[in-house]
């Protein structure tokens, strides 16, 4: 059997953003670690419960659709940020200047 792709809807600036299941437990594991840096490994064993491979793309994918999803930018508030041989960290930025 295929994987199942469940769509799970995120309200974001009064819109729903439809994310597909593993989106959406990415971006709960990212935001429960709030500027902390979340491990490879541990982002893979929680979404596929797998031990990660070296050469696997497909967490680069997911990141890079939440990014842009989720609209994940400084202009927003947040970065998600690759954390070169780490993992990945969801974080708050100051707010462009001006106000």
């Amino acid at each position: 059997e295929g994987e199942q792709y469940t769509l799970s809807e995120v309200k974001l600036a009064g819109r729903l953003i439809e994310l597909q299941n593993r989106e959406y437990e990415l971006a709960v594991l990212l935001f429960q670690n709030l500027n902390a840096v979340v491990s490879r490994a541990r982002i893979v064993q929680t979404l596929w419960g797998i031990e990660p491979l070296e050469t696997s793309r497909t967490l680069d994918t997911h990141v890079s659709r939440l990014r842009r999803k989720l609209e994940l930018t400084p202009e927003n508030g947040l970065i998600l940020q690759s954390v070169y041989g780490l993992g990945y960290r969801l974080q708050t930025v100051a707010s462009p200047a001006g106000g």
